[in-house]
């Protein structure tokens, strides 16, 4: 993970952070951006940054999604549930 920009990694994250509905959308303005790559994840490596993140607390962290465009929700999530949407999203995408 460390060949990748911390604004990679910001918007890789984006990614499992916003519904289905919008999702194809985002990938599409991500790689006209040249933000969007498939590297090889090592998901203990990023399971274990996640609880030194800045905004984690314990085994949570404040996440931000996205249901639709022009709005937002702050919401509380367990690291551990963070990490399995991002595997499941990226690993399909």
């Amino acid at each position: 993970m460390t060949s990748l920009f911390h604004g990679e990694c910001v918007a890789l994250g984006m990614i499992p952070m916003c519904s289905e509905s919008i999702r194809d959308r985002v990938v599409c303005v991500l790689k006209k951006c040249n933000l969007y790559n498939t590297p090889d994840y090592d998901w203990d490596k990023i399971a274990e940054a996640a609880f030194h993140d800045k905004k984690a607390d314990g085994d949570t962290v404040t996440a931000t999604t996205v249901n639709q465009i022009g709005s937002f929700e702050m919401k509380k999530m367990r690291c551990l549930e963070v990490i399995a949407l991002a595997r499941k999203v990226l690993e399909e995408s």
